[in-house]
């Protein structure tokens, strides 16, 4: 087996956890796409994209100053927007990286915002590069980048953030679903589960010569679905963790409220009435002193604006 069997096979599998947390963060209407712009990439409603290209190394920074991975990166977005598939006026460009480096020629293209930091930018990258030559693994895509393309380069650094994650993606995934108030234990499980839903759905366009396209449409049903079993198995723990006690039940039955005199008409014993007192109990319970309403609303439309998404650093302003 090939000593880079493992990392390439990482490379390829970190897409699926990048799909699930643009699933996660767009909004009605939105097509997320895996290897059709770029590794990930989200069609939102308004026509405009997100594009992101996605590195990850085994061991360290997969986007040094003077890697391939990183000018590969730019270079294909310069000829994607060249070729008319981006609008560059309309698309963020996203570069995920899986661990993270010392500061370098992408944390600053991050950092840039005005067209003087971003010439800078640009500026201080020539100065990084100035002792590769031809002969380098970057050279080519360094080339089309700077060299050839500098103007349409620096408007893809207008529009550009860096992501750093922390190793396989699914820890990015989890933070998404704890903002969106999914029952603690349940978090793991949903990440899991949504990630085989996707890899399942992904492998059949692909088998069936199809766009690897999944809408939001498409995913808020397979959420919500699952979501629905964790929020039932949360209900039942509560319950569990909050016994009635005798004196409640007993209350109940002295009051004898509607539902109990409903109960003796229809000719329940008293086994039957506890029960009833007991299930009544267990429903306010969770109602007043459970999850609340505004709990389960949360969810009719699973998404977060990426802007409160906390990538460490401040995101662009599109």
């Amino acid at each position: 087996m090939s000593e880079n069997a493992p990392g390439q096979l990482l490379g390829f599998t970190i897409q699926f956890p990048r799909a699930l947390c643009h699933l996660l963060t767009c909004t009605p209407g939105s097509v997320v796409c895996v290897e059709v712009h770029g590794d990930v990439a989200t069609i939102h409603s308004d026509g405009s994209k997100t594009a992101e290209e996605d590195k990850s190394s085994i061991n360290s920074n997969p986007v040094t100053d003077k890697s391939s991975d990183l000018w590969k990166t730019f270079s294909n977005w310069i000829n994607a927007v060249k070729a008319g598939e981006l609008d560059i006026e309309k698309t963020k460009f996203i570069l995920f990286r899986n661990k993270p480096g010392r500061l370098g020629i992408a944390d600053a293209f991050h950092s840039a915002n005005s067209n003087d930091e971003i010439k800078a930018a640009v500026d201080d990258a020539i100065t990084k590069m100035s002792d590769i030559n031809e002969k380098h693994v970057a050279w080519t895509y360094y080339d089309n980048a700077v060299n050839n393309n500098r103007r349409v380069l620096e408007k893809v650094v207008e529009n550009f953030t860096l992501e750093t994650g922390s190793g396989d993606g699914f820890d990015e995934v989890e933070a998404l679903l704890k903002k969106l108030h999914v029952p603690e234990k349940s978090i793991r499980d949903l990440a899991t589960h949504l990630g085989g839903w996707i890899l399942r759905d992904v492998v059949k366009k692909i088998s069936q010569k199809e766009n690897a396209k999944i809408s939001w449409e498409d995913f808020h049903i397979a959420f919500l679905e699952r979501f629905e079993q964790a929020r039932r198995l949360e209900l039942i723990d509560f319950t569990l963790e909050t016994p009635l006690s005798d004196d409640q039940i007993t209350f109940q039955i002295a009051i004898r409220p509607m539902y109990l005199l409903q109960a003796e008409l229809v000719g329940c014993d008293h086994e039957d009435l506890l029960g009833a007192v007991t299930d009544f109990l267990k429903a306010k319970t969770n109602r007043t002193d459970g999850l609340s309403p505004s709990y389960w609303t949360k969810f009719q439309q699973p998404s977060l604006n990426p802007s409160c998404i906390d990538s460490g650093k401040t995101r662009k302003a599109r």
